[in-house]
């Protein structure tokens, strides 16, 4: 009896480091960079709120008009339309105004429709080649393969750069990335998995894990890093990197993947959408946009650069052990 007491408070010592490492529970309730924005746009409007309408009214209805008068001052100043909505997500979060500022969603929902978002597109399987051999020839091998593994399983940009070999699971035939740090995963506190079903991709995955040797993400630059590759590449085909951006890589596949078969039901649940509704807007709007001519005078500079990256595939299965 006396050792398992001690067993226990070895392992109560031990989660408690680990505790102090993770933060406390609040603090974790929503990420990390979600909560430094809240408290940026907090910090923002509370400074700002005296000069425009006085101190933070006591009552519900007067806090209203004062988001409104902010608002306003903020369209009129030309911010973004998603600092708005910041703003507002923020004070819903942290003041549960849930049904107390019926004026400003209102307001907000106005300035939706004069002020629509630019369309980040997808991005064509062609395209997606294109930049896949042009990463191989600059000798950027390894992001080649993450963004080829990115577009057939519709990872987030944020998925995809923290995604390391400990969520490969799964046989090597058929292997599942478990995702556990998701958009919906947090809100929901359970993994997500999806399959990795295409060939090449296995492929590519697999000489991933062989490079890293099971230790640390498979792309090891910053954020920051990855979006300035991520935008040379796409200009090196004559992309504009203003309307392809790194998201465009997860609206790209799935797009795909609905054109390809024709199931709206399975492009759902490998993208991890909550409703078919979501799916199929987020869908229908890929195809229209897709429809529009993207790479006038580019065939042969693409076809050129899918051979690119075909040969670098085939290189890795005539390796020993490939």
């Amino acid at each position: 009896m006396p050792v398992r007491r001690k067993e226990a408070q070895v392992s109560c010592a031990e989660r408690k480091r680990q505790r102090a490492k993770i933060g406390s529970l609040s603090e974790n309730r929503v990420g990390r960079g979600s909560a430094k924005r809240d408290n940026e746009n907090l910090a923002y409007f509370f400074w700002l709120l005296p000069v425009l309408c006085g101190p933070w009214a006591p009552d519900w209805e007067t806090r209203d008009q004062q988001v409104m008068v902010f608002l306003e001052a903020m369209w009129c100043e030309g911010e973004s339309r998603n600092r708005a909505g910041d703003l507002l997500s923020a004070l819903l979060w942290h003041y549960k105004t849930r049904q107390k500022l019926p004026g400003s969603w209102a307001m907000f929902r106005t300035w939706a429709k004069l002020d629509p978002p630019a369309q980040t597109w997808p991005l064509p399987c062609a395209a997606l080649f294109g930049m896949l051999g042009q990463a191989v020839t600059w000798g950027w091998t390894e992001l080649a393969a993450l963004l080829y593994i990115s577009f057939h399983c519709f990872l987030r940009t944020g998925e995809m750069l923290s995604l390391s070999c400990a969520q490969v699971r799964g046989s090597k035939a058929a292997p599942v990335l478990c995702l556990a740090d998701t958009k919906t995963s947090k809100r929901h506190g359970e993994a997500e998995y999806i399959a990795v079903e295409d060939e090449v991709a296995v492929i590519l995955l697999h000489w991933l894990m062989g490079r890293k040797n099971h230790v640390g993400n498979f792309f090891s630059a910053s954020p920051a890093v990855f979006r300035k590759m991520f935008r040379f590449l796409a200009e090196s085909i004559g992309l504009d990197s203003a309307a392809f951006t790194p998201y465009s890589i997860r609206r790209g596949g799935a797009t795909h993947d609905y054109m390809t078969h024709g199931d709206l039901n399975r492009s759902l649940i490998r993208g991890r959408w909550q409703t078919g509704k979501t799916a199929r807007i987020y869908i229908k709007v890929g195809e229209e946009l897709l429809a529009r001519p993207w790479c006038v005078g580019r065939a042969t500079q693409l076809e050129a650069l899918r051979k690119v990256f075909l040969n670098f595939v085939n290189s890795i299965l005539l390796r020993p052990g490939g």
